[in-house]
């Protein structure tokens, strides 16, 4: 990857999850300005755990795809997937 997409990737990441952060404040005002239901602050609250969970999980095993190749595949003819991805493609 060039170092502009880097930079891009990183910004879009960091503001991706500023704003899941900020959604979920937002929810959790909302449910208190409309004096929602203790149950269902407990419900949200144990999904968002649930799938932050599960993305750990899936993270270690292994099993998380980057931007890269989710676009491109995993040939490893594609800079961005060789081993030193300053090496020329063979």
């Amino acid at each position: 990857m060039t170092p502009r997409r880097k930079v891009f990737e990183a910004f879009h990441k960091a503001v991706g999850y500023s704003v899941l952060v900020l959604a979920g404040v937002t929810i959790i005002f909302g449910l208190y300005l409309a004096n929602g239901p203790k149950w269902m602050l407990f419900v949200i609250v144990l999904w968002w755990l649930g799938l932050a969970s599960f993305s750990v999980i899936l993270q270690r095993r292994g099993m998380a795809v980057g931007s890269y190749q989710a676009i491109w595949g995993p040939d490893p003819k594609h800079l961005g997937n060789a081993p030193n991805p300053r090496s020329e493609p063979s």
